[in-house]
């Protein structure tokens, strides 16, 4: 029985933050615009497998956990996959559990 093979395209090969290399902007507001539409569409799909919107305390939390965990280059810019939404909102419902009754974390 034969394998079959999948063919991949550059976006499965390339983590997304890596296709800046690739994809040339105009400009550093075109390149932000991006992947700020990216982020949006990220999130997208994270609402729909939660099936509500987050609040703004939430939304702030996942997008925090996922810059921390996600890969970065020696300057501190992320440079591979964004760290997966969904362990993102593991670790925050976590933290929020077991953060001190005082209140923020530090």
């Amino acid at each position: 029985m034969k394998k079959k093979h999948r063919k991949y395209t550059l976006s499965d090969v390339l983590p997304r933050p890596t296709l800046d290399n690739v994809i040339e902007f105009d400009d550093e507001d075109e390149a932000v615009a991006f992947w700020e539409r990216e982020i949006d569409r990220l999130f997208e799909r994270f609402y729909a497998k939660l099936g509500r919107r987050l609040t703004e305390e939430e939304y702030v939390g996942i997008l925090g956990i996922v810059e921390e965990f996600s890969p970065k280059d020696p300057e501190g810019d992320i440079c591979g996959p964004y760290f997966p939404f969904g362990y993102a909102w593991r670790i925050y419902q976590y933290r929020k559990k077991h953060q001190p009754k005082g209140g923020g974390t530090d």
